[in-house]
């Protein structure tokens, strides 16, 4: 839904199991929905306090800018930590890679690999200094050529 929606959760406590494929809330300890919940009843009770809360922010326009195939735009934040760390992040989006798939199946490759090799200057490059007109026929074959002549 964050993909789909280019939402973020912040602020997400340490320790517990961030929304994503895996996640099921009823899985969550009485604990755990303290942790997430009770921050944002302390700030109700007191627009003063400094506790973090849970909360969904939409990306940055950066982040909405990036097109799907592009590297960054798989490493954009679903759900951060109280401390700024990425918990989960785009690729681990199920409607993202299902997205993704149809680009990645018609990639085409790069025109580096169609573009013509000089051979102008080949003898530069053969090893044993040997030119590219030169007749090879008199050098003895590999060893292990000679070997299989002579069992044929």
């Amino acid at each position: 839904m964050g993909y789909r929606l280019q939402l973020c959760i912040v602020n997400w406590p340490d320790g517990i199991t961030s929304p994503g494929p895996d996640f099921t809330y009823k899985s969550l300890q009485a604990a755990d929905l303290a942790a997430i919940v009770d921050p944002y009843i302390r700030r109700v009770k007191d627009p003063d306090s400094t506790d973090m809360v849970v909360d969904i922010i939409p990306w940055s326009d950066n982040s909405i800018a990036l097109p799907d195939g592009h590297r960054d735009k798989a490493s954009v934040a679903l759900v951060q930590s109280m401390k700024g760390r990425k918990l989960r992040v785009l690729r681990d989006s199920p409607d993202y890679l299902k997205a993704l798939a149809p680009a990645i199946k018609h990639r085409r490759p790069s025109k580096r690999a169609f573009e013509p090799v000089d051979l102008s200057n080949l003898d530069e490059h053969l090893e044993d200094g040997l030119s590219a007109d030169e007749d090879v026929s008199h050098r003895p074959a590999p060893r292990h050529v000679a070997e299989q002549r002579a069992v044929s």
